[in-house]
């Protein structure tokens, strides 16, 4: 892929994720964020992994143990 083609996808990535924070008051899942950007949970997981640590993100495990991202509201205003 060119320089071109991964700005694109870093762009979208950024996009997709802001929006569904935004739209979810700061919380995300792996798995709506994969079916949202269309990545592999894995590349998905990776992804709000770095994400949580740039913007020092807590998450949480359910009892089915869906892990639950949030994101406070002041990184919300930087979108």
């Amino acid at each position: 892929m060119d320089k071109q083609g991964k700005k694109e996808v870093s762009d979208r990535l950024h996009s997709t994720f802001f929006r569904l924070i935004q739209a979810a008051n700061g919380y995300i899942t792996i798995f709506n964020f994969a079916m949202a950007a269309q990545l592999t949970v894995t590349t998905a997981k990776q992804y709000l992994d770095e994400k949580a640590k740039e913007f020092d993100a807590t998450f949480d495990v359910s009892n089915q143990g869906v892990i639950l991202y949030y994101f406070p509201g002041e990184y919300l205003l930087h979108c």
